[in-house]
């Protein structure tokens, strides 16, 4: 896991990381991206994709036009936002 980030959002501050793997067998880099709420590590979202797909948060699709950098901050508020819109309550 990279270091954590920390961004706020609506005056709540959230902390971020992002953990980069390779899956050898598909040829594709596995990226996982961890939200939490600033003090409540033991409840994170968390957000997968590959080279081959969009975004995944447990089975629902978030589709980006065009590339995808889970490093800045715009992708991590979007992937935020749309947690706390399906019900994450951290």
């Amino acid at each position: 896991m990279s270091k954590l980030r920390k961004i706020k959002i609506d005056d709540q501050a959230y902390l971020y990381g992002i953990k980069k793997g390779f899956d050898h067998e598909a040829r594709n880099e596995l990226v996982s991206f961890r939200g939490y709420l600033d003090g409540f590590k033991t409840s994170p979202f968390v957000v997968e994709f590959n080279g081959a797909q969009n975004p995944r948060i447990i089975g629902v699709y978030i589709h980006f036009e065009g590339t995808t950098n889970a490093y800045e901050p715009n992708v991590a508020e979007k992937f935020i936002r749309f947690a706390l819109s399906q019900g994450w309550d951290p």
